[in-house]
């Protein structure tokens, strides 16, 4: 990418990238099963599973784990799918007939590699819209999830009391870091597993989805990105000395705009009396630029 930029003629181009990730929550032994369930479905099929903190991999202690799944997918059964408009919908279509045809490559080849235990019921009423049913996929090793699916898709995986220490490394193994959950009502074990691992947001005994702009954290992996909540300090300011914008609105111009907003925080008084604020009306609230994305660019923090 840092070549291809350079190598191009002309005006320099704003980059704007989203956080994404194979969002985990563990669960032992001593969480309730209820809230895990509303917690577990909530995050993973909410907007149709279609948010960057969305939960990817549900990791289930093996001494809880089929009394935990046989509640899962009964709630997963039903979910109604459908049009969003109607306040009966739990899940509408995702974004597109592409982003439709590859998840469901991908539950194809999890039905040859791995166990479907549930998969939502669509009908007539579907053959219009880019909609995927609801699953849930028993896997082997979590090492068999090694992208993001961006979909209505929960993964679950089992594991021993005695290796949360392993699982927590195959976490870190998969290079993603944006959200982790548990649930336990052992304080020792939430802080054993906030200490083992590099997401840069971690809920306890919560969904996973819905941090509030400017208010809660949302930078991902090592709180990296922009704003007051998402660590600013960290951004490569070779990007901010050289981001390019024009604003009307700005009596000074070229300090606002998309990119120069958000990296130096511009005071245009139409677009932004922060750059907090100017986060939320974008909806990228502090990790618009990440210091691993400067790393693949090439470029340093001074």
């Amino acid at each position: 990418m840092n070549r291809a930029l350079a190598a191009r003629e002309g005006a320099i181009l704003p980059l704007i990238a989203e956080t994404g990730g194979l969002n985990t929550m563990i669960v032992d032994s001593t969480a309730l099963p209820e809230q895990v369930v509303d917690d577990a479905i909530t995050s993973a099929f909410s907007s149709a599973g279609q948010r960057c903190s969305a939960l990817r991999l549900l990791c289930l202690q093996e001494d809880i784990a089929d009394r935990m799944i046989e509640m899962l997918v009964g709630a997963t059964n039903e979910l109604v799918v459908g049009n969003p408009a109607e306040a009966a919908t739990d899940i509408g279509p995702v974004i597109s007939e592409d982003a439709k045809n590859s998840l469901m490559e991908h539950v194809e080849r999890m039905g040859r590699e791995a166990r479907i235990l549930a998969a939502g019921r669509l009908d007539e009423r579907h053959a219009c819209g880019s909609f995927v049913a609801p699953h849930l996929i028993e896997l082997k090793d979590p090492a068999q999830l090694t992208n993001e699916q961006f979909g209505p898709i929960l993964h679950m995986v089992r594991y021993k009391a005695s290796e949360l220490d392993q699982l927590l490394a195959a976490i870190r193994r998969t290079g993603y870091g944006l959200t982790l959950g548990v649930q336990t009502r052992l304080e020792s074990t939430w802080q054993r597993v906030l200490s083992g691992t590099t997401a840069g947001n971690v809920y306890v005994n919560r969904n996973m989805i819905g941090a509030v702009v400017g208010v809660q954290p949302f930078g991902g992996q090592w709180a990296v990105g922009d704003g007051a909540q998402g660590g600013r300090p960290t951004l490569p300011g070779a990007v901010c000395q050289r981001a390019r914008a024009d604003c009307q609105h700005d009596r000074d111009r070229g300090k606002c705009g998309v990119v120069a907003a958000v990296l130096t925080g511009s005071r245009c008084r139409q677009h932004a009396r922060s750059q907090d604020k100017y986060g939320t009306t974008t909806g990228f609230p502090g990790q618009v630029l990440a210091t691993r994305l400067g790393k693949t660019l090439g470029i340093s923090s001074p």
